[in-house]
């Protein structure tokens, strides 16, 4: 379960069973697909196959925006759009494929309960943006932006403060 392996575009039926059967994690990057002209591995498939797939922005030469968010939402996107199916990917499985099904081999990661490492995000829900607010899940799916996170938290100790870095 602690293997990740990088995009896996050209891998076929018997290859999705052995990552399953593996724990295998695969980084899905669905803006380095576009910026690159790649063709987009079948996210569904390998979802229904119990492929771990975890969400990446990949690097600055194949990602320059690196926004964890509007990676989120171009995987929701895509794949909706791939399967001609608007509840294709539903945005509560984009947003675990970025923090719960993202947290690789640390299962105590992506959680908020006792015991788990306090790793969390804080976001303004009050930017024009961000209206209407009619489903949390929805907002931070299609609406968030990375800029839009005011404090971040890892392991109990804040590396930014009301926009405030930390640690530098």
């Amino acid at each position: 379960g602690g293997c990740v392996a990088a995009h896996c575009l050209s891998i076929d039926a018997r290859d999705t069973e052995i990552l399953a059967a593996k724990g295998v994690h695969t980084a899905h990057c669905p803006i380095t697909y576009m910026k690159l002209a790649m063709p987009f591995p079948p996210l569904g498939e390998r979802l229904r196959a119990g492929v771990r797939v975890c969400l990446g922005t990949d690097g600055p030469g194949s990602n320059s925006d690196m926004d964890m968010f509007a990676t989120i939402r171009q995987t929701a996107l895509m794949a909706k759009y791939q399967a001609l199916d608007p509840e294709a990917i539903p945005g509560d499985t984009a947003l675990r494929l970025a923090t719960r099904k993202a947290a690789l081999r640390f299962q105590e990661s992506g959680v908020l309960e006792i015991g788990a490492p306090a790793d969390l995000i804080l976001v303004n829900l009050d930017a024009p943006h961000m209206r209407p607010l009619h489903s949390l899940v929805a907002n931070l799916v299609h609406s968030a932006k990375g800029a839009d996170v005011t404090d971040v938290m890892v392991e109990g100790r804040w590396l930014m403060r009301d926009r405030e870095l930390q640690t530098l």
